[in-house]
């Protein structure tokens, strides 16, 4: 294991980031956990197992994507669903009316990449934000056709938060927790709820628009300016605790988990011929992928932007969690890139799986 802490210490000393923890599973064992670097550079508390980080676009791996899994389980919703049948206004006799359900979580709605939403939100009330953000992103153009091609989009998962309320008729935060298998929500949370994350807190970086460093508040702007819960950021956890999720989605995958049936995780978590994402996933991007070299093709997983990854290869049966703050040296420093996978082959060595 010394080769992992030192890689560990490696990413700390090039300022890649300035906090990190891992955690390795194989076969449903927890067999390897490293920590380097200090939850504030200048307190220089070190990092733990149990330090917290803001898991950035995990949420919609951990938090997002396993609420809906539960409803399509209970016979709520279906990926095949029409995004207008939930959200009426959509139905409108534009492209936009052909959006599905599984669009969104494919990232193949047409919608694009991003948009700075909080500056147009900064001065409306709170409580009327939600309703002004989703005329925003109703209003925005798409960019293909729903279905024909792959952008990666968080305005998707902004959506996929509304049809969870929706349909459920609850607030999205509590269901998010309530999904989670059973005492991962002591590990995975949303600090906005719970009054903050605590003194295990990872200062994830300066925010340009708040004009302070951020410790337990979440970095993603619209998430901030949407109360801190949202579809796609907006929860902080435990390098373990997103193991926890991952080993609780690896068992119901294979039929092993009451948490969820088999046949519902086989419905997300798939591989498309075309190349296409699974639903609510990402997959293994040919030669370059963040997971390295050597993760066989059905794997699953996500990044977030702070610098946080989880990768599943349901093949080997391991799972890697990388968390770290690599945006406390700045939104513009992506050392990370070149980390993430040279770590990832580093594991796949150590345990014999390269």
């Amino acid at each position: 294991m010394e080769s992992l802490d030192n890689l560990l210490k490696e990413g700390v000393d090039e300022k890649v980031f300035s906090a990190v923890s891992a955690w390795v599973g194989v076969d449903g064992q927890c067999v390897y956990e490293g920590n380097a670097g200090s939850l504030d550079p200048e307190a220089g508390v070190p990092v733990t197992g149990g330090s917290i980080f803001d898991l950035a676009s995990l949420t919609k791996v951990l938090g997002t994507t396993p609420v809906l899994m539960h409803l399509v389980s209970e016979g709520s919703i279906s990926p095949e669903d029409f995004l207008w049948y939930y959200l009426p206004e959509w139905r409108d006799g534009k492209e936009r009316e052909g959006i599905r359900l599984h669009h969104l979580l494919q990232h193949s709605s047409g919608l694009p990449a991003h948009r700075a939403f909080y500056q147009e939100l900064k001065d409306v009330p709170e409580s009327l934000r939600r309703k002004e953000r989703l005329s925003l992103i109703r209003n925005t153009p798409l960019e293909f056709c729903p279905g024909e091609q792959t952008l990666y989009s968080d305005l998707g998962f902004m959506l996929l938060k509304e049809v969870v309320e929706k349909v459920t008729g609850e607030a999205f935060g509590p269901r998010v927790m309530a999904a989670l298998p059973s005492g991962a929500e002591k590990k995975i949370f949303f600090p906005a709820l719970t009054g903050g994350a605590g003194p295990d807190c990872v200062c994830t970086g300066e925010s340009q628009v708040r004009k302070r460093l951020l410790t337990g508040e979440v970095h993603d702007e619209n998430a901030a300016f949407m109360g801190g819960v949202d579809g796609q950021a907006g929860l902080f956890g435990t390098a373990a605790g997103v193991g926890e999720v991952g080993h609780a989605l690896m068992e119901a995958w294979y039929g092993l988990s009451s948490w969820l049936p088999a046949s519902v995780l086989h419905r997300f978590i798939y591989w498309p011929e075309d190349g296409k994402r699974p639903l609510g996933f990402d997959r293994p991007s040919g030669m370059k992928s963040s997971c390295g070299s050597f993760f066989s093709k059905s794997t699953a997983g996500h990044l977030g932007f702070t610098g946080t990854s989880l990768w599943m290869d349901m093949k080997n049966k391991i799972i890697v969690v990388l968390l770290s703050n690599r945006v406390y040296y700045g939104e513009l420093n992506w050392k990370i890139r070149s980390f993430r996978p040279c770590f990832h082959d580093c594991v796949m060595r150590t345990f014999g799986l390269a």
